[in-house]
């Protein structure tokens, strides 16, 4: 702003009539004089990169969350007849700062799961919902043991009848 006002002093505007106002504030221009008058809401507005709309305070919130934290997902194959784990667990981690160039940890989450989970859980036959709650459980409860990190877990458990 300072660089403005010498620009002006430079194209002979007298230096007693340059206005300096922040971020809000509405200038008055009259062909007599130039002023601050009032003020006006201001803020930032984010944009998607294909969208000309502002993105909402939730979504600014989550995406926060989810820089600081990360995701994991975690994908299991279950025969729905009996709840036998037949498939996994396979592990994957996106944006956990621990477990970006640590695979062991990644590899850690996967043994607690296949331990705790064995061949799978007689309950959750028929019922895939029983397995994904215990295994964001387990996952969390893993994690909160090894790193202090509470990221968003995902399980996901896909029925395959071994039959097929």
């Amino acid at each position: 702003m300072a660089l403005y006002g010498d620009l002006a002093v430079e194209w002979g505007l007298p230096s007693d009539q340059i206005t300096f106002t922040s971020i809000g504030e509405v200038i008055e221009i009259t062909p007599v004089t130039v002023r601050a008058n009032g003020k006006v809401e201001t803020g930032s507005v984010y944009l998607d990169s294909k969208r000309a709309d502002a993105v909402p305070e939730q979504t600014l919130r989550d995406r926060r969350y989810l820089s600081n934290d990360g995701v994991i997902m975690v994908s299991v194959a279950m025969d729905p007849q009996t709840g036998r784990i037949v498939g996994g667990p396979m592990v994957t981690a996106r944006g956990v700062a621990d477990m970006q160039n640590n695979q062991s940890m990644v590899q850690g989450i996967r043994d607690h799961l296949a331990t705790s989970l064995g061949d799978g859980d007689i309950s959750a036959a028929g019922n895939p919902g029983i397995l994904n709650r215990r295994i964001r459980d387990l996952t969390l409860a893993h994690l909160g043991r090894s790193s202090r990190r509470k990221p968003v877990v995902v399980p996901q458990v896909v029925e395959i009848d071994p039959a097929w």
